[in-house]
Order: structure tokens, then sequence, then C-alpha cells
């Protein structure tokens, strides 16, 4: 929801209907399928999750994970320490998400993060 010029709170209205993010994962998809760069858009660390995040259900959804693993590993990797500060601020969510795409580059940091919270935990209960 997006804030006009007279400060109502409407939905951005593109052609008549309100945006699916959807649509944009199918059409990153279908350029995963030809070979061609997807459109994920870096500005900061949360529109690159949101997009892969979006991507990942689509891809899952049709049994094509295997395609999209490298793109969504390239745009996540670019962002270089934001992502492993992410990784140790919430690591069981990046587990989740290296595991559901695949990823060893996201999957082996983030169960490494789990690892040494876990021996903190159980260190700090003797």
């Amino acid at each position: 929801m997006g804030r006009t010029a007279t400060g109502s709170s409407l939905p951005e209205i593109e052609n008549g209907k309100v945006p699916n993010k959807y649509f944009g994962a199918y059409d990153n998809l279908f350029r995963a399928f030809y070979s061609e760069k997807l459109d994920l858009d870096d500005t900061n660390i949360a529109t690159v999750l949101s997009g892969a995040m979006a991507l990942i259900e689509v891809a899952e959804s049709v049994g094509s994970i295997d395609i999209i693993r490298e793109s969504v590993d390239i745009a996540l990797l670019r962002q270089g320490q934001v992502l492993f500060r992410s990784i140790g601020a919430n690591a069981l969510a990046w587990v989740d998400l290296g595991r559901r795409v695949q990823s060893p580059t996201i999957f082996i940091p983030s169960s490494q993060h789990c690892r040494d919270w876990s021996c903190r935990t159980h260190h700090l209960r003797q």
C-alpha cells in the first residue's frame, strides 16, 4: 500500500489491477527456463529476499528448483557482508531457505550458526 499525493492509503494500481508479486516470479522462472538473466531487485537484502522467496515458491510449485538455484545464490551473494550478518541474526530461517533452494552456499553457514547457537544455549542450561 502506498501513499498518494493526497495522503490517502490506496493500493498502487498498475493498468487497473493491483500488482501481484507472483507475476514477476513467473516471469523470472520463464527467464530461467530460457537461460536469460533474472530480474531480481537487488536494492537491498529485503528486496532480494522478497523476490527470491516468491520465485522459490513458484519454482517449488512446478518442481523446477534446480533451474533457479544458481541465480538465487548469485543474487543473495551479491549482498556481500549484509547477507552473512543476516544469516547470523536469523540462522534458522536461512537454514530453511538453503534447504528449500538446495544451496550449499546458504545452508552451510546458516547451519554452522545454528550449531554454534545450540552449543551456547546448552552451555547456559548447565
